[in-house]
């Protein structure tokens, strides 16, 4: 069985060797599908989403914690594999001791899934970590504690999950919680106008601290 760092090195290897993208002229199926989730492609561009050769998961993004490459994670743009399973992982990936994105603030955003963070950023909110599940682990604590990271914001997804991992998240830091408009379920549901409406209740909870 190959080792963790063979495994690594092969999901680098198979990332970096596919074609860079320029998202907002490939006319393709799988921008289509993200544009229809409201995702620009300066965002796609941004975070340099790929395409792949596998037709049921045809995006692949990389996965970096504070610069660091750990691995990549396509997406499914069927509905009807949706339903069973919407991410693939590169062999060998743990996310156990990973957080996505840079986590070097004094408060940060943490979210469940890789695309919710990508909403994030589409608008410009750079301090935000996907923990990619609803309960953040205890490598994943000693990551943001020992950057110095004792305040976080919860948006974590609009359910029961996420609402019980929000609850766990009051163990290890001073917890406040995103201000979900309704019929919103998650960050990826964002528009520009939800978007606005979370931020600024949100801050309103934070006495208008940004």
């Amino acid at each position: 069985k190959a080792s963790s760092e063979q495994l690594l090195i092969e999901a680098i290897d198979y990332y970096y060797n596919l074609k860079s993208v320029q998202w907002g002229r490939t006319g393709s199926h799988a921008e289509a599908y993200m544009k229809r989730r409201g995702f620009f492609p300066k965002a796609l561009n941004l975070c340099k989403a790929k395409f792949t050769y596998n037709d049921f998961y045809p995006i692949v993004f990389p996965m970096f914690d504070m610069g660091e490459f750990k691995g990549y994670v396509c997406r499914t743009t069927s509905k009807r594999i949706e339903k069973k399973r919407k991410y693939l992982y590169n062999e060998g990936f743990s996310r156990i001791n990973t957080l996505v994105g840079d986590y070097n603030y004094k408060r940060v955003i943490i979210v469940e899934g890789y695309m919710d963070r990508l909403k994030f950023l589409q608008f410009g909110v750079k301090n935000v970590v996907a923990i990619l599940g609803w309960k953040i682990t205890q490598p994943q604590v000693d990551k943001l504690q020992a950057m110095g990271v004792k305040e976080v914001i919860s948006a974590l997804d609009n359910d029961k999950c996420g609402k019980e991992g929000t609850k766990y998240l009051g163990y290890f830091f001073d917890v406040k919680k995103l201000y979900y408009p309704p019929g919103i379920k998650d960050p990826g549901d964002f528009n520009k106008d939800s978007f606005e409406e979370a931020r600024n209740k949100t801050l309103k909870r934070l006495g208008g601290r940004a």
